[in-house]
């Protein structure tokens, strides 16, 4: 069984694949995050409405890269997201 990303977890997924990157397009970031295109343009606009991804066009293709807003972002959650040993976790 696949467990479902939060949109949280996708949102840091483009993003950390752009700071991998450096830029893409809508097509390339599809193929590196396996997120479907529907979401996937949703995920754009707002992540570029909060100033943590930026439109470039070169020639007369629409390329993304990820701003320093965006780089620290992906960085935070990067660095503070480890999963946690299934012995660690006490559940009573």
């Amino acid at each position: 069984m696949e467990t479902q990303l939060s949109r949280l977890e996708l949102y840091i997924e483009i993003l950390r694949s752009l700071q991998q990157f450096q830029s893409s397009n809508l097509r390339g970031i599809q193929e590196k995050t396996s997120v479907e295109q529907a979401f996937l343009e949703h995920a754009i606009i707002f992540l570029e409405k909060q100033g943590l991804i930026e439109k470039e066009y070169v020639g007369k293709e629409v390329v993304y890269s990820t701003t320093i807003r965006g780089e620290r972002v992906a960085s935070y959650f990067t660095s503070h997201t480890q999963e946690i040993p299934h012995e660690e976790i006490n559940l009573t």
